[in-house]
């Protein structure tokens, strides 16, 4: 039985034979290259392990410390700037120096991330209130490497899609 997929590319259906399943392969109507899955009752169960949590608490423990190190380390940049009279030191505070704004988005990404919804909802209202600021605060946000610990295993491309929902809940 042949196994049929859409192409990724185009969005076209294509069907390929049982063979090529877990191949590469090109699509015939754009010609790009795309992954053929294989059947499923090709592909076999692996029985996932139980989480450990002792390992768990130790990654917690690990990501809470990090946090705090670089909550210190922003805090002690800003001090020597401000104390060295670097222009824009004290205007614009680093965004894991824990302005109200900044603590309320990154609470809607940790929300977001979980799920929570309704609590993410109910935390973009009151940053959609902020305006302007709020757009400047995601901007600057969207440009730090880590926001808070628990948000350091999303892929980056979740976060911004995150971002980009408050953005339009602002713009409206």
């Amino acid at each position: 039985m042949p196994i049929t997929f859409h192409c990724e590319h185009c969005g076209k259906l294509v069907s390929a034979p049982d063979s090529a399943g877990g191949k590469m392969g090109k699509c015939p109507y754009c010609q790009q290259r795309c992954y053929i899955a294989s059947p499923p009752e090709d592909l076999e169960e692996i029985p996932i392990e139980p989480i450990d949590p002792e390992e768990e608490r130790r990654r917690k423990k690990l990501m809470n410390e990090t946090h705090q190190l670089r909550e210190k380390l922003l805090e002690e940049n800003e001090i020597a700037g401000e104390a060295a009279g670097s222009p824009g030191a004290a205007e614009t505070p680093p965004a894991a120096a824990g302005s109200n704004l900044d603590q309320l988005i990154v609470q809607y990404l940790i929300h977001m991330m979980h799920g929570e919804l309704p609590a993410a909802t109910a935390l973009a209202s009151q940053i959609v209130r902020h305006g302007d600021a709020a757009d400047e605060a995601i901007e600057r946000l969207a440009m730090e490497p880590i926001l808070h610990p628990e948000l350091a295993n999303v892929p980056p491309n979740v976060i911004a899609g995150f971002f980009r929902k408050l953005r339009q809940l602002i713009q409206t």
